[in-house]
């Protein structure tokens, strides 16, 4: 697996053995990463990436200029190879090695412009987690909200206040983006 573009790309990422950590294949990234450009511009960008995996998604953030990326991860497995893939982006990453749920109690209000949701697609998780980001207001006015699940599972119901930008499917894989334009005041 390797970074697609921006100013990593073509860096090799290690990913996490076994079948707990599913990296979201290339060329879903790269289509998720046109459906948020058509949306919201990276440069200075502040990325939270939960249930973070390899990083794929907040690194490959990173290299298309986002200013900082922070990474919510708690399986062993997947730290250890996200730990190794972080390394050359020491000062523009911050690992929170936790798990979500106690995570999203200390990140701040307002504080990211854009937050990846890739949990495990068998825990239907999306429906819990979404409600806890939009009453934590970790969203930045205009922000958005990428979140990958299983193709035919899309998280419902949608939290209010949270629009619907896409909804995409790539074979066994969705893709939901939301706004948060009118999330905050």
């Amino acid at each position: 697996m390797r970074v697609i573009a921006g100013s990593a790309r073509g860096r090799k990422l290690q990913v996490p053995p076994g079948t707990l950590t599913r990296p979201t294949p290339a060329r879903v990234r790269e289509a998720l990463f046109s459906i948020l450009g058509s949306h919201l511009s990276l440069a200075g960008a502040r990325v939270l990436d939960l249930f973070a995996g390899s990083g794929a998604l907040g690194i490959e953030a990173l290299s298309r200029g986002a200013a900082h990326a922070t990474f919510v991860e708690a399986a062993s497995p997947a730290l250890h190879a996200l730990r190794h893939n972080l390394r050359p982006f020491a000062g523009d990453a911050t690992l929170l090695p936790t798990y979500v749920e106690r995570a999203l109690s200390e990140l701040p209000a307002a504080g990211f412009d854009l937050i990846f949701l890739d949990p495990p697609y068998d825990k239907n998780l999306l429906p819990e987690i979404l409600p806890q980001v939009v009453s934590r207001r970790l969203l930045a006015a205009d922000g958005r909200i990428a979140c990958e699940h299983a193709g035919a599972v899309p998280p419902e119901p949608l939290p209010a206040g949270l629009p619907l930008c896409q909804q995409r499917r790539y074979g066994s894989v969705g893709l939901t983006v939301l706004s948060a334009a009118v999330a905050t005041p």
